[in-house]
């Protein structure tokens, strides 16, 4: 491709601008096959050279405009550097004056090589004629130019042509170009191409030009504008007009074109374009892009499939997946998308989009039944100027749960191109972070963002987190007046227009309600492929993303489907396909998503045929009943928490790979453990006479009462007078396992050691529990040394421990002896429910574990350690449940020789805790406990919430009474030993465990927001992962005066060991702190005392501490005053004991930092935050979703 030179020709009147340049007028030089002299280095950027550069004064030394000579004899033009050289061997160049001494003066005759060159003498090689122009001069020395139609043509009469101006030894030395007669060049020209209509790029052109006047506007004629070609012919220009770019969707300029017939092709200057539009272009070996240079959008894409050179040509049909764009019935193409009206049908046939095979008239049964309405809804007349300047946004309720447990769905829709994207919810309050995720989405992809954001006034839209980020990020809010939906009535009418296809596809397929995602996600996608009348008939798509939708991918949603599942069949003869039931196209994979009617699973396969006519449902379903509707769940059993999702069976791509998706479609989950109950368990009886009559509990009494016998628990003897019998009672309970399945039916007799006197028939009764986070702590530590972690069961443990008082025992029902009725049973060991029961087993325990060689330790009592030589066991004792972990499984063993114990394997539920060991560490859970509070608080059904406190209110004293005491005490107990496992929840359980004693209506609605908080994530538990435990990390922070009442702080805290998260608190202080850093200081007590345990309890396990703990604080004062002993105003009436942080500081086991407040993980623990900082805070304490649990032992 040439690129081209505008001049002035200087006797027609004189200027002052100096000439435009072009690359085209490069030459270069070869003698003998070789360059003899290589082209000027330096850069002029279309400016003339300077004097004494070495070249022309036209010479332009852009990179791209010639390929390099590669020993031909000739110079190689195009705007592209991929474009192929000239054909080698054309020459036919003008003259061009020599430089340096001696060189031949100018000639009018055509140029010839001299026979001995001087070496300081430059000499141009010959040029290829330029394709631009109806006719070229050839010189007789060069060969036949190609013709168009592969004849060689003759070369034309030689013509003198100006000759360059040249620099040549001295700067004064030069010669001033001579222009020939025109009329003269131009009849010499013989015609070798056809004038070509497209417009080309061009990197060297500095003017725009074509031949063809008819495409422009504006034109006005020129007389001083020449045009120099790459042979140096100059020819005139006769107009200037104006004219935008072909093919474009965007009104992209073209100014200031210059038009001569004598041009052949239409060039389109790169740098005059680039500038006029404030656009970029970027060049690909397959066409080029113009971009927006602002914001870096597309704004146009011209491919180049079968042209060396850069020509603007109309986008070219696409076409995706494997499918063939033939044609089908007008019916199917009906079906396909989406039922739309006839003109947007009409449409798509017309410009042949789609190939239709015939025309039907015949009235759309199903479009009747699903787009029925009764008046127009008014559109907006707003105009924007580009995409992202103004979003709609509004939420639909749907009247059924679907089948992942969506209620709700969100819309965003762009004003100006009309684009939609659609998001399910479970509830109204993951707008806030829907919109987030949409926002990110945006910048990412576009480089643009949200000026106006257009909504109703919904809470999921007018609530305080949201506008706050509104704020911060610079997006203008704009609400619809109360009573006033028309204001908002585009996205409402875009809301009708989903719905009517949603609920149409639905009545095709015969398909229930609960697929109402399944068929969103399928209408939003075709609503985003077809027509629109306000954007002149353009797609959504095509104005967002610059090129034309294809719809060969389309299939009629809810038809009947075979997807290749030959990759998972269970052997070569099993059918290599089932038949499904199409869903629409998966969004994360290239495929179609299929239904398989006999397993319920979701196939993901790129290999589909498809029955477009047929629907494996039934063909017509009774109408809905109000029930299916106005029910918040769509079957008798309760949702569970945490919806189950499908297995998904994606085939390979090939025979040799398999792959699988993390991503379905959840089906109905089943009801929590404790609640599913049915008619095959036999339900806990009311009194031991109705035991006796169920075989399941009456062999439950039976294996107890054998366990108290064999174990000579009692002695039958008289009942002496005046001693105090103690009563007794069955309890029975069912036993299941952490995944919620019937275990064993549990039989227990218990004492009624209510009835027990002290002083005569028991005295002690402390028995010691192990600490949690002791129990975090040897969890830690083991799972960074990779040992297994068993959990161990001592039957009857209480049985086992020796009573050191006389206690008296009526006979238990069911069980009198018939021979001695009216004796009574004298204790010899422990039974469950007396008062010293624990402390007996306890110390018969330790005494025990003493004897072999285990040493009970002073920082928990309840923690025994062994060590002899390399091997190490570390047991934890909670009443009766037993973990060990040691360095060799064989030390596991050791314990069975005294009690009847039975190794239960690797930890799995320990203390109503799953734990299940991962690649990844432990992860301990308590999503069943919880499932069990919200049955106990009849809140299954519940909305869930994003953070489980409120960050605007404080909980007072007032209010009124709850209706049940007794039910708020219960289930703020259940909560607080969920913080087991939930650190996140602490905060908000220390609050509303403060008003136990008097609950009102505000606690319970504070309690209530903790569990709709735990209803959304039931999932989430604590995670340990292997961690060097060479390192204390602490964090505390304090609330100074939150109390309304009482004026006092709240303090929090946070210990790492190493990564993993073993303590935290959130506790009220105890006395009011005059300031914020007396409060902090407090805090700060606290936690070095926690740590100061944490150091000896690690000494004890046999990880001491080499460095000191650091303790973070947010509060500079408190840095200065733990380091520091000085005495200041307001903190001179601190407690001494409270000075103790320094000494811990002086001896080197604390250093307290500051941290910034947005580091600051403690204030999780202090106050009610927002919804972005609590899930980061939240993360910061390892609370996760279980991971993949992989095989091995724990």
């Amino acid at each position: 491709m040439l690129l081209l030179h505008e001049s002035r020709e200087e006797s027609l009147e004189p200027h002052t601008d100096p000439p435009l340049t072009s690359s085209a007028a490069l030459y270069s030089s070869a003698q003998n096959g070789k360059p003899k002299n290589k082209p000027n280095k330096g850069r002029n950027n279309g400016r003339p050279a300077s004097k004494g550069g070495g070249g022309n004064t036209n010479v332009s030394t852009s990179s791209h405009s010639f390929a390099g000579n590669q020993g031909h004899p000739q110079a190689y033009f195009g705007a592209s550097p991929h474009a192929p050289p000239a054909q080698p061997g054309l020459l036919g160049a003008p003259p061009v004056h020599s430089f340096g001494a001696g060189a031949p003066q100018p000639s009018p005759t055509l140029f010839s090589a001299p026979q001995h060159p001087s070496p300081h003498t430059f000499h141009p090689s010959p040029v290829p004629s330029s394709p631009y122009l109806y006719g070229q001069h050839q010189s007789p020395h060069s060969l036949p130019a190609p013709s168009p139609y592969g004849q060689p043509m003759q070369p034309s009469t030689p013509v003198p042509l100006p000759p360059q101006p040249s620099f040549g030894g001295h700067a004064s030395q030069f010669s001033q170009p001579q222009y020939t007669d025109l009329s003269s060049v131009f009849q010499a020209m013989s015609f070798q191409a056809p004038q070509d209509n497209n417009f080309y790029m061009d990197s060297g052109a500095t003017r725009h030009m074509t031949f063809n006047q008819g495409t422009m506007h504006s034109l006005t004629p020129c007389k001083s504008n020449f045009i120099q070609v790459g042979n140096g012919v100059m020819v005139p220009a006769r107009y200037i007009g104006h004219c935008t770019l072909p093919y474009s969707s965007y009104p992209l300029l073209l100014n200031n074109v210059l038009v001569s017939d004598k041009l052949i092709k239409n060039l389109i200057s790169v740098r005059r374009f680039t500038i006029d539009n404030s656009v970029s272009v970027e060049f690909d070996p397959f066409g080029f892009t113009v971009k927006d240079l602002k914001t870096g959008s597309f704004l146009q894409r011209c491919d180049n499939d079968h042209h060396d050179l850069y020509p603007v040509l109309p986008p070219a049909p696409r076409s995706t997946l494997a499918s063939a764009n033939v044609a089908v019935s007008f019916d199917v193409w009906h079906r396909r998308l989406g039922h739309p009206g006839a003109a947007i049908f009409q449409f798509l046939v017309s410009r042949k989009f789609i190939a239709c095979s015939s025309q039907s008239s015949a009235l759309c049964h199903v479009c009747q039944l699903g787009k029925h309405c009764r008046l127009p809804f008014s559109l907006s007349t707003t105009k924007t100027s580009r995409v992202f300047e103004l979003i709609h946004s509004d939420l639909w309720t749907s009247p059924v749960i679907s089948l992942s447990g969506f209620k709700y769905y969100v819309l965003f829709l762009d004003d100006f191109s009309h684009f939609l994207w659609v998001f399910p919810l479970r509830a109204k309050s993951e707008v806030f972070d829907v919109f987030k995720t949409f926002r990110a989405y945006v910048l990412n992809q576009f480089k643009s963002d949200i000026q106006l954001f257009q909504c109703d006034n919904g809470r999921e839209f007018n609530n305080q987190p949201l506008l706050d980020f509104f704020k911060t990020h610079g997006i203008k809010m704009r609400f619809s007046c109360p009573y006033t939906s028309p204001q908002n009535g585009k996205v409402e009418r875009i809301i009708r227009t989903i719905n009517n296809t949603l609920r149409t596809s639905l009545i095709q397929a015969s398909l229930p309600p609960k697929f109402w995602v399944e068929a969103l996600l399928s209408s939003v996608h075709t609503f985003n492929l077809l027509p629109s009348t306000t954007i002149q008939y353009k797609t959504p798509f095509e104005v967002l993303f610059g090129f034309s939708p294809t719809y060969s991918h389309l299939r009629v949603f809810g038809c009947l489907c075979y997807p290749n599942t030959a990759p998972t069949a269970p052997h070569k003869l099993a059918p290599r396909s089932s038949a499904c039931v199409y869903l629409g196209s998966s969004t994360d994979h290239r495929g179609y998503r299929c239904l398989d009617l006999i397993t319920q699973k979701v196939i993901i396969s790129r290999h589909v045929v498809f029955d477009e006519t047929h629907f494996p449902f039934p063909d017509f379903q009774p109408r809905p009943s109000s029930e299916d509707y106005d029910s918040f769940d769509v079957d008798d059993s309760p949702p569970s928490l945490t919806p189950i999702p499908d297995a998904v069976v994606t085939p390979p791509e090939s025979s040799t790979t398999t792959s699988s998706s993390s991503t379905a479609e959840p089906s109905q989950p089943p009801a929590p453990a404790t609640t599913s109950v049915t008619s095959d368990i036999s339900p806990i009886p009311r009194s031991a006479a109705q035991a006796m009559c169920d075989p399941h509990w009456r062999a439950a009494m039976d294996a107890e009462m054998s366990a108290i016998i064999s174990n000579y628990t009692w002695d039958l003897v008289p009942k002496p007078s005046a001693a105090n019998i103690v009563g007794n009672r069955w309890l029975f309970r069912h036993k299941f396992d952490s995944n919620g399945r019937l275990e064993r039916y549990k039989a227990r007799l218990v004492a009624q050691g209510f009835s027990q006197q002290p002083g005569l028939d028991f005295d002690d009764t402390f028995s010691p529990v192990v600490k949690p986070a002791t129990i975090r702590t040897v969890l830690s530590i083991s799972i960074s040394r990779n040992w297994p972690i068993h959990q161990l069961d001592v039957k009857n443990a209480f049985l086992h421990g020796d009573l050191t008082e006389t206690v008296y025992m009526r006979q238990p029902p069911g069980y009198v002896n018939s021979s001695f009725p009216d004796h009574v049973c004298r204790l010899r060991k422990a039974l469950y429910g007396l008062k010293q029961a624990p402390r007996a087993w306890y110390h018969r325990f330790a005494v025990f574990l003493s004897s072999l060689g285990f040493l009970s330790s002073k920082t928990d009592t309840s923690l025994f350690t062994y060590h002899r030589g390399s091997d190490t066991i570390y047991l934890l004792l909670y009443v009766d449940d037993i973990i060990l972990t040691a360095s060799s499984p064989s030390l596991i063993s050791m314990l069975s020789s005294e009690f009847p114990m039975s190794d239960l394997g690797p930890l799995s539920f320990f203390l109503g805790i799953a734990a299940s060991r991962s690649k990844s560490g432990l992860f301990l859970s308590q999503s069943a406990f919880a499932q069990e509070i919200l049955a106990r608080a009849d809140m299954v059904s519940c909305n869930p919430c994003s953070t489980p406190a409120d960050t605007k209110t404080k909980l007072a004293v007032d209010g009124e009474p709850v209706p049940d005491p007794t039910l708020y005490r219960s289930l703020a107990g259940a909560l607080q030993y969920l913080t087991f496992t939930r650190p996140d929840i602490a905060y908000a359980v220390q609050q509303v465990c403060l008003f136990m004693h008097d609950p009102r209506i505000p606690h319970l609605n504070a309690l209530k927001r903790i569990l709709r908080y735990l209803k959304g994530t039931l999932s989430h538990g604590l995670h340990l992962k292997a961690s060097a435990v060479d390192r204390l990390v602490a964090y505390s922070d304090a609330d100074w005066a939150g109390c309304p009442n009482t004026r006092r702080s709240t303090s929090g805290f946070c210990v790492y060991l190493g990564d993993n998260l073993v303590s935290w608190s959130s506790k009220r202080q105890h006395v009011v702190s005059r300031s914020s850093a007396e409060a902090e200081y407090r805090g700060i007590t606290n936690v070095v005392a926690e740590t100061a345990w944490l150091r000896n309890l690690l000494l004890e396990l046999c990880c001491p501490l080499s460095r000191a703990t650091v303790v973070f604080c947010d509060n500079v004062s408190v840095m200065y005053l733990a380091s520091n002993p000085v005495q200041h105003q307001r903190t001179k009436h601190v407690e001494i004991d409270l000075h103790f942080v320094r000494e811990r500081v002086a001896i080197g086991h604390v250093r307290v930092l500051h941290v910034p407040s947005a580091y600051q993980y403690a204030d999780i623990f202090t106050k009610g935050l927002p919804t972005s900082l609590f899930l980061h805070f939240r993360d910061s304490l390892n609370i996760r979703l279980p991971p993949d649990q992989t095989t091995g032992v724990c």
